[in-house]
């Protein structure tokens, strides 16, 4: 699984996630044509970014950066490019995991609150966690859904 690897849970070798997201923002928000975006480097960090947010064990470490993550997804959506439709549709795609990804850490904390001080009254359970990440993420990702269903590519649209 990735998020063991990147926990740094175990072994010597740690790797700093908040770092390596970093590091992937960066590559996804640089100029199509530059010699560094060359060869799909953008849609690997793209998909290395929804891979992040998707794992249950890296979801908690990363869901503050949803908003910047969120955002990013936006400008690819805006991104006219040279015609790719398939970077706008990983730009989708790694919204749906970042909101995902959010849900998946409210609940994870939500379950330790509940392990730590037992269930709150009426509260086990809800759809939504109020003011948790989650709950911003969402509003960010429908945005961005609704944005992507006027998109002129078919692929991105589905």
């Amino acid at each position: 699984r990735l998020g063991d690897g990147l926990a740094g849970r175990s072994g010597p070798a740690r790797v700093d996630v908040l770092a390596f997201l970093r590091r992937m923002m960066e590559v996804v928000g640089l100029n199509p044509r530059s010699q560094r975006a060359a060869g799909g480097t953008r849609l690997s960090a793209l998909q290395v970014i929804a891979g992040l947010f998707a794992d249950a064990v890296l979801a908690r470490k990363v869901a503050p950066w949803a908003p910047d993550v969120l955002h990013l997804c936006h400008k690819a959506l805006k991104s006219s490019g040279n015609n790719e439709p398939y970077y706008r549709l990983l730009a989708v795609r790694a919204a749906t995991s970042v909101a995902v990804g959010c849900r998946t850490a409210a609940l994870a904390a939500e379950e330790a609150v509940i392990a730590r001080d037992g269930a709150p009254s009426g509260k086990v359970g809800t759809f939504l966690i109020q003011n948790a990440w989650e709950d911003k993420a969402i509003a960010e990702c429908v945005k961005l859904m609704n944005r992507a269903a006027d998109d002129r590519y078919p692929e991105v649209r589905a």
